[in-house]
């Protein structure tokens, strides 16, 4: 296991984080996984008598890598819209609702995440997601 993925896991549980963790990812995918992120997911915790949905924010530190897709930019050279293609760790849970933080940024992702499948084992390699730069 990389020192920098396994620092990103223990600094979850220093917050007293329960979460199971993910196996650490081998090969060549190891080695992309170089920039820091926190990963959000909202989930339904419950729903009250009256009907109402209350959800839980829950935070998750992992490594992953960011490849751009499209940056559109105004007249002034500041980007508009940005899309990353995001690589992140088997086991991590990403949905419509996540949002990432990385690089100072916040993405969303944006559609269903593809579960990169292992052609010879048939387990879960990695996620793919495309993500878009909020702020």
């Amino acid at each position: 296991m990389s020192g920098a993925f396994s620092a990103a896991f223990s600094k979850a549980f220093d917050r007293g984080g329960t979460a199971t963790l993910p196996k650490p990812p081998r090969g060549r995918l190891a080695r992309l996984l170089t920039t820091p992120a926190t990963i959000h997911t909202r989930t339904l915790h419950y729903r009250d008598e009256a009907g109402d949905e209350h959800y839980q924010d829950t935070d998750t530190d992992t490594m992953i890598h960011l490849a751009q897709k499209r940056r559109l930019e105004g007249s002034d050279g500041n980007p508009q819209t940005e899309e990353h293609l995001a690589f992140v760790a088997a086991g991590i849970s990403l949905d419509g609702w996540t949002a990432i933080t990385a690089n100072g940024h916040r993405y969303e992702v944006i559609g269903p995440p593809w579960e990169v499948t292992n052609a010879r084992t048939g387990q879960t390699d990695h996620i793919e997601a495309t993500i878009r730069r909020t702020t």
